[in-house]
């Protein structure tokens, strides 16, 4: 068979022969001959007469020569053409041959007609029906990419103006400060009266608290004349149009941003001098510092970003799908901080209870958290069986592993769930040791009281400085007992809401601190095995010495002080034959 050669070009296939070498001289292979349709109104061409004689042709390979002209190093079965294909072969070399063929790309309807003499009824038909498949795909794809594009357009549109609110602002992505020193998240209190104020602004009070709000959001639109307020209910009260895409500088944004610092002054004085009248949205008196007309401006300006963000996010399918990430995201955090900070409560727990000075210091959030994660698609069969095993709904999160966590410090933190487990049972007081130090908190406080001279009144309008619970002894002795043990009135039983996957489908992401203040993971922290193999790559991580925490190898943590999904976690965790030395908080050190 001869080898075929299919052009990218629309048009019937290239016969391709090649011409075995003539040349006496020693130079290679003769020129191939390629047959090539050649375009509607160019008559076929000759070889030169100085060709030599036709020589007998076989099929097979182009050469060298025919390779670099047709794109370099083509693979066999294409064959890439240039665009101007036909035009460069008007003035055919040594060895091209245009063959007579039909018209690529007839141009008028007797072409056509020529063309298709020879073609049946029902082929005729047949070439229809494929033709109108193929334009309704062509359609539909184009309808597609009209929609993304227009999305795409609706996106750079709000990200162009949140820039330009930026740039007109000052602002800076995350600050809080603002340029003339306010802080608005120093005014918790007047935050939420200005958020009640401008949902009754825009007439949106009564899905405030309700799950379609950011949905009600998205569909305000600025008032059809341009205007900026309109009177409603008789003159009884306003109802304000804010220009979400526009600037915040814009007229009918600054009216709004105006009538919300305006009637938080007015309900605030009105509450302060007491001359009655209604005092709109169950008004709390606001501090001092909050009592200000220019502060009352600057955090209905805060608001007003935050609601237009909200806004524009709600205009194209693309910022819907980021406000749900971003959720989710946030939701992790959230939990992560939250369970954190629990712990946090146990370690100053085990401190006080156990001696063990620096427990605390083991609780960061960058090491000890685990990440929750929000999607089960693609669970493993294995991972659903655990979720049931577990007591965990359909919807419950995924709580994977650290794979670079040593065994005895994984251990060391399910020992604070545990402790976490029996405050919900309301068995935490019960402990040994806890009313000890509960009656010792009690004669620490007897004792500053009577201590207490005027020299330790803070300044007014500073916060007074805190000072460490000093114990009999004089050591310092952490915080009191009743801030840590939070107990209910009564036992109760809290739903699971995530499951513990396997230790092997962990996250194998390096131990890192990100914030402001990052600290180095401890020593005993971290496998061994897994600091040998991250290191392999010259990524050393830096650590911190074990000697800080002398303790840390002789508190023995036992099998009936942990849960029992959190057992069979620390049995998964893999062990090393060089990991024992320093057995103690959870026997393996791996």
């Amino acid at each position: 068979m001869p080898s075929m050669f299919r052009t990218t070009l629309q048009g019937p296939t290239l016969g391709y022969t090649h011409v075995p070498p003539m040349n006496t001289h020693g130079f290679g292979s003769a020129q191939p001959q390629l047959h090539l349709p050649y375009p509607h109104g160019v008559t076929a061409m000759q070889p030169p007469t100085n060709a030599g004689p036709t020589p007998a042709t076989f099929h097979g390979q182009p050469s060298s020569t025919t390779q670099g002209a047709m794109g370099g190093n083509s693979a066999p079965g294409s064959v890439s053409l240039p665009v101007d294909a036909f035009g460069t072969l008007s003035q055919p070399g040594p060895g091209v041959v245009l063959d007579p063929g039909p018209p690529l790309l007839p141009r008028s309807s007797a072409e056509q007609a020529v063309l298709f003499e020879n073609t049946s009824p029902e082929e005729f038909r047949a070439i229809l029906r494929e033709m109108e498949v193929q334009i309704q795909a062509t359609t539909k794809r184009l309808a597609e990419h009209e929609e993304h594009t227009a999305s795409q357009i609706t996106d750079l549109v709000n990200e162009l103006a949140e820039l330009k609110i930026a740039m007109s602002e000052g602002a800076v992505e995350g600050s809080r400060v603002r340029d003339d020193g306010i802080s608005v998240n120093d005014h918790p209190t007047l935050k939420d009266a200005i958020h009640e104020l401008a949902w009754h602004f825009i007439g949106l009070e009564d899905y405030r608290k309700s799950k379609e709000c950011w949905a009600k959001l998205g569909e305000l639109r600025p008032h059809p004349n341009g205007l900026a307020m309109e009177e409603i209910n008789d003159g009884e009260s306003q109802r304000f149009y804010p220009n979400f895409r526009s600037g915040m500088n814009h007229a009918t944004n600054q009216v709004f941003i105006k009538a919300l610092a305006n009637q938080a002054y007015d309900n605030e004085t009105r509450f302060r001098a007491n001359q009655g009248g209604q005092i709109k949205h169950g008004w709390k008196t606001l501090p001092d510092a909050s009592y200000n007309l220019k502060v009352m401006a600057a955090v209905a300006e805060e608001y007003w970003i935050s609601l237009a963000r909200r806004w524009r996010e709600r205009q194209s399918p693309s910022g819907i799908q980021r406000r749900k990430d971003t959720d989710l995201k946030n939701n992790s955090r959230s939990r992560r901080h939250t369970k954190n900070r629990n712990r946090m409560r146990m370690a100053h727990l085990v401190e006080r209870l156990y001696g063990l000075k620096g427990a605390a210091s083991l609780c960061v959030t960058d090491y000890a958290s685990s990440q929750y994660s929000e999607k089960s698609d693609g669970m493993t069969t294995d991972s659903r069986a655990r979720r049931q095993a577990q007591g965990c709904g359909r919807g419950g999160k995924r709580l994977q592993s650290r794979l670079w966590r040593r065994r005895a410090y994984v251990r060391f933190l399910r020992f604070l769930d545990y402790l976490l487990a029996l405050e919900q049972q309301c068995k935490l007081s019960r402990l040994e040791g806890v009313s000890v130090l509960k009656e010792e908190d009690q004669i620490n406080k007897k004792k500053r009281e009577a201590k207490k001279s005027a020299s330790d009144v803070a300044p007014e309008g500073s916060r007074p400085a805190k000072r460490a619970r000093v114990g009999n002894s004089g050591e310092a002795t952490g915080p009191e007992i009743s801030k840590l043990i939070k107990e209910p009135k009564k036992p109760r039983t809290v739903a699971k809401s995530f499951y513990q996957d396997a230790w092997a489908n962990g996250d194998a992401r390096p131990p890192q601190s990100t914030g402001k203040n990052p600290r180095a993971p401890y020593e005993f922290m971290v496998r061994r095995t897994w600091l040998r193999e991250h290191e392999k790559g010259g990524n050393f991580l830096e650590m911190r010495p074990a000697s800080e925490l002398p303790w840390w190898g002789e508190f023995e943590i036992t099998d009936d002080m942990l849960l029992p999904d959190d057992i069979a976690l620390l049995n998964e965790i893999p062990d090393s034959e060089d990991e024992h030395a320093g057995e103690g908080v959870g026997g393996e050190n791996n």
